[in-house]
């Protein structure tokens, strides 16, 4: 099965939800496209010298673990 990825929507310094792409369109009555629009860095390019504009991030995952040779938990 495969994971869902967790995003965060933040609207200036004020966040707004968490989930998956689809479920924060949902709650904020836009489109889908658009709140991947929100992810690219062509957005946040756009969006960089100004203080109250929507910008959603995705959400590390800190259950996924590394366990190559570079990794502290390599045996």
């Amino acid at each position: 099965m495969k994971k869902k990825i967790i995003y965060a929507m933040y609207k200036g310094d004020t966040f707004i939800t968490t989930g998956t792409l689809a479920e924060i369109a949902a709650f904020c009555g836009i489109s889908f496209a658009t709140v991947r629009f929100y992810t690219s860095p062509t957005h946040r390019k756009r969006m960089k010298n100004r203080e109250n504009c929507v910008e959603v991030f995705r959400l590390e995952d800190d259950e996924q673990e590394d366990f190559g040779p570079n990794s502290p938990s390599y045996v």
